[in-house]
Parts: structure tokens; C-alpha cells; sequence
């Protein structure tokens, strides 16, 4: 039993003897000399939420779709009638690259997105208007002509 307490206490001396030296020393991050390689950098930010949020009306136009963009811009939507459906897709890329005195890092993103709305019976698709501005796309559906 004692010769179990003497590995106990000494297995745990070493775990506890390196913990307790950085945490009483300032160590790498808080020593004078540590220079951090990014410091001056600017640091581009991807974190913006990105995505849609699809609107439906109905005015003398015809139906409206409006679809309110966070993150992605207007020209990176493809809009495509297929069947009774209207899809909006969205795919981009991208790598960053950052580097310093103490190297190169890289990261790189990619982002799809795929809507389907589905278009009232009534509704004429090759009369189909898209209206682009700064953060929405406005689709405008004429009204079938009836006979």
C-alpha cells in the first residue's frame, strides 16, 4: 500500500510541477521576447452569417419573390425555372493566405447554398423579371393570360 501511494504521489508531483511553473511564470505568450507574427496585420473576417430569406407577394405585377441576402452578393445567386419550380443556387470559394516572419497560413472556404420555391400554377415563368440591388433580388411572376 505504501509503495502505491509513492507512485501516486509521485506520478501526480509530475504532472502538477509543470502546470504550476507556467503557471507562475509568464512563460511564452507573456515573455518579453515572444513576438506575435500577425501583430500588424489586418485580420479578414469570414464570420458573417450568410445566407437568404425568401419573401412571397402578390400585387397587379403578379407574384413578387423577394429574396433578402445576408453575406452574399446579388450576382452570385443563379436563378433557373425547372418544372413547376423556381431554384436558387449560390456557390463560392475562397482562400486566405496570411504570412509573417514566422511563416505562412492558409485557409481556405467554401460556401452552397440551394433554394426551391415552389411557383403558383398560375404563374407565367418565361415572363420572368429579375431585379438586382445592393442586398435583394426582386423576382417578378406575371399572371397567366386566361382565356
Amino acid at each position: 500500500m505504501l509503495y502505491l501511494k509513492s507512485i501516486f504521489l509521485i506520478s501526480f508531483s509530475l504532472l502538477l510541477v509543470p502546470v504550476g511553473v507556467a503557471w507562475w511564470n509568464p512563460g511564452y505568450m507573456g515573455h518579453p521576447g515572444y513576438q506575435n507574427p500577425y501583430a500588424g496585420q489586418p485580420v479578414q473576417s469570414e464570420n458573417v452569417r450568410k445566407g437568404m430569406r425568401i419573401e412571397k407577394n402578390r400585387d397587379e405585377r403578379g407574384y413578387i419573390l423577394r429574396v433578402h441576402l445576408a453575406g452574399i452578393e446579388p450576382s452570385a445567386i443563379e436563378t433557373q425555372v425547372s418544372g413547376g419550380h423556381l431554384l436558387l443556387r449560390s456557390a463560392q470559394s475562397a482562400m486566405t493566405r496570411r504570412s509573417g516572419d514566422y511563416g505562412r497560413s492558409y485557409f481556405s472556404h467554401s460556401f452552397t447554398m440551394n433554394r426551391r420555391v415552389r411557383l403558383p400554377y398560375d404563374a407565367d415563368a418565361a415572363g420572368m423579371v429579375r431585379n438586382d440591388s445592393e442586398n435583394l433580388i426582386e423576382i417578378v411572376l406575371p399572371l397567366r393570360s386566361r382565356y
